[in-house]
């Protein structure tokens, strides 16, 4: 653990100082030493809410999300708990003392399993800076209960209101599968297609700014994360926004979306592609992504955009230009190809934020030509 990190962070810190502590017969969020084996359920919720429910305890947090889904269904527990605890604690270790919001989407059957995770992550946590400091930080100080609360949400608060949008979505960005596919290789590994995109879960994305009402902005994560810098950094780019813009997207750096950007090229369709950014014209991947949930839900052409009549219409045009150009021109990664194809079409909505942001590692790529040369903010290391 980098303590030099920590000192900055110390999830115990309401900003107070040891005078200011002294000062207080019975400091505000104070925990006695009795206490302080429960201090982790101080912020940690405990039930299962809607999303409608979630909100930070004020606008000073930010808000970061994560889906944990299916966990007992796919016999999950070990390896992708574990891949939850990693991206947690990375958030916690590197930051720098800002207020964070976490939420977390899962459903009834994993709540209980993903909920005993997380207190024991966040307990971890404070044991372990507990142990460090309690030699030269006050107790008073360091028993203070740190600026973060963590909710779960059901996801069938979205999917039920959404049902018939992510319904015809997964016809279109989704293989239907069962079982993996190979789509490559190289050298000695090999690319295949999951049946998990058949799945809900990668279907929420468009619909968040209806669905979390309580909140304005929303930073959300796959669960493979690592990350290596204050996530306040990255919330400055919703700051960076203009006027129209309303999702923030890093560029797909593994050369994904190529083939079918050189067939549309060589198609001369030009009234599909509509931008000249060549960042967007790349594609995007939706490991990190910058909700501006006040925007989408504000925007007459986003909530058009995510009407089924336009979902159906995307549908139409994919095929059409499947006959025209000869290629199959589809998805099977879920939102992330509507982003994609969305961004192509209406650019102004979206802003690109650096690669650094969402630093794809992966063996097998589809170019090197879009591998991030800037220094990883947060390490995407795609399922391992």
């Amino acid at each position: 653990m980098n303590i030099s990190l920590l000192i900055g962070s110390l999830i115990f810190l309401q900003v107070k100082s040891y005078q200011e502590v002294e000062n207080q017969d019975t400091p505000k969020n104070h925990i006695s030493k009795e206490e302080v084996r429960d201090i982790r359920h101080k912020f940690v919720g405990e039930n299962l809410v809607s999303a409608g429910q979630a909100k930070p305890p004020d606008q000073t947090y930010i808000s970061v999300g994560a889906i944990v889904c299916d966990v007992r269904a796919q016999k999950l527990n070990e390896g992708y708990l574990e891949k939850m605890r990693k991206m947690i604690d990375s958030v916690l270790t590197h930051s720098l003392g800002t207020p964070l919001h976490l939420v977390i989407i899962t459903d009834k059957p994993s709540f209980e399993i993903v909920h005993a995770a997380t207190l024991r992550t966040i307990g971890l946590y404070i044991t372990e800076t507990l142990l460090i400091f309690k030699d030269f930080i006050p107790w008073d100080t360091l028993t203070t209960v740190p600026k973060i609360w963590i909710e779960f949400v059901d996801i069938t608060s979205i999917t039920d209101v959404f049902r018939q949008e992510i319904d015809l979505m997964k016809k279109q960005f989704s293989l239907n599968i069962t079982e993996n596919i190979v789509v490559a290789k190289e050298n000695d590994v090999t690319m295949v297609t999951s049946p998990k995109y058949s799945k809900d879960l990668f279907y929420l994305g468009p619909f968040y700014g209806n669905a979390f009402t309580q909140i304005k902005r929303l930073i959300m994560f796959d669960a493979d994360l690592q990350v290596k810098k204050d996530l306040s950094n990255l919330d400055n780019y919703f700051d960076l926004m203009n006027s129209t813009e309303l999702i923030g997207l890093p560029p797909e750096q593994t050369g994904y979306y190529s083939p079918l950007v050189n067939k549309l090229k060589n198609g001369k369709d030009e009234e599909f592609i509509l931008t000249d950014d060549q960042l967007k014209i790349q594609g995007s991947n939706t490991g990190v992504v910058l909700y501006h949930l006040g925007k989408m839900r504000e925007s007459v052409e986003y909530q058009s955009a995510i009407s089924l009549e336009n979902i159906e219409g995307i549908k139409k045009k994919l095929a059409s230009l499947t006959v025209k150009i000869g290629f199959k021109v589809g998805g099977i990664c879920g939102d992330q190809e509507f982003f994609t194809l969305l961004m192509w079409r209406l650019p102004h909505l979206f802003k690109m934020i650096p690669c650094s942001w969402n630093f794809q590692s992966m063996t097998i790529m589809h170019s090197r030509d879009y591998t991030c040369k800037l220094e990883p903010f947060i390490l995407h290391q795609h399922n391992k």
